[in-house]
């Protein structure tokens, strides 16, 4: 479940001038005159993770393959979602299944939603506010690495997400 806000007050227009100036060579904002009008926000996803294909020896190396799918319901999005996920991990020296052993993790993933409503597409819920002709179907495909050690896991994702409205010429590519 997570709850937030939109509009001024959720510091936008700040967070992404700061991020796009350790940056130069990404595109920068221009505008956030058509930004949405505030509003409160809640957005309650469910995901399942069903493993299909699972291959390795278990201690030094092993990969999984598994299909996903899930659903968001409330005011920022509501949508259904399916995918397919491959990992690959593998200790990292000598020690094999130790608590100890560094792990490092590979991961390639894509799918599709089924988008029904996006308050960043199809206007705040609650008062009027602009809005643009959203693609109902979008395509996102992810490359993640992750090291692991003990309990503690550090990871990298790269995030591609196909266009999301009518007129998008390209998709969106973010990371986290």
């Amino acid at each position: 479940l997570a709850i937030g806000i939109v509009g001024s007050p959720a510091l936008g227009s700040q967070m992404q001038n700061l991020f796009h100036s350790l940056g130069q060579e990404y595109q920068r904002p221009s505008d956030w005159s058509g930004q949405l009008p505030f509003e409160p926000g809640f957005v309650a996803r469910y995901a399942r993770v069903v493993p299909l294909l699972s291959f390795g020896d278990g201690e030094r190396r092993r990969s999984q393959l598994s299909a996903n799918g899930g659903a968001a319901v409330g005011t920022i999005q509501t949508s259904l979602s399916v995918g397919a996920e491959a990992t690959t991990d593998m200790a990292l020296g000598s020690i094999g299944q130790s608590a100890m052993t560094p792990r490092i993790a590979f991961t390639l993933g894509g799918g599709m939603d089924v988008v029904l409503r996006d308050e960043f597409l199809d206007g705040t819920l609650f008062r009027a506010s602009d809005r643009v002709s959203k693609n109902a179907l979008v395509g996102h495909a992810h490359a993640a690495i992750t090291f692991r050690w003990r309990q503690i896991g550090v990871t990298y994702r790269a995030n591609r997400v196909g266009p999301q409205y009518a007129g998008q010429a390209r998709p969106t590519t973010w990371s986290s």
